[in-house]
């Protein structure tokens, strides 16, 4: 983020360097380079959202779902199978040795179905 910072304010020379540092400093960083900066002006001309943006109609059905799979989340109790997840994959007898590999398995695969 913070290339895009010194983008964002007009440093160029520490915007390349920034740059040249991640990617090398043999790197060719033009193209890089101007398609950030592409981005950064169009994002300047979009309107600022505000929190009061949140309560126009146009946005209500984003706003309820996404509150709702929140709500959503905290009732299925997802916490505590978390929580609980050292015992169950002992007492299942796990595929892996290591009960922390299992919980970031098991995680990961709870967090890609929901997204």
């Amino acid at each position: 983020m913070h290339v895009l910072e010194q983008a964002m304010n007009g440093q160029q020379e520490e915007f390349e360097a920034a740059l040249r540092k991640l990617r090398g400093k043999d790197a060719d960083i033009s193209y890089e380079r101007s398609t950030i900066q592409e981005y950064l002006d169009i994002l300047e001309t979009l309107p600022k959202a505000t929190f009061i943006n949140l309560f126009d109609t146009s946005n209500y059905r984003a706003v309820i779902i996404s509150v709702g799979l929140m709500a959503f989340q905290q009732f299925v109790g997802i916490n505590g199978i978390i929580f609980y997840s050292t015992e169950i994959f002992k007492s299942a007898g796990n595929y892996y040795n290591n009960v922390n590999l299992s919980k970031v398995i098991f995680i990961s695969g709870c967090t890609l179905n929901i997204i």
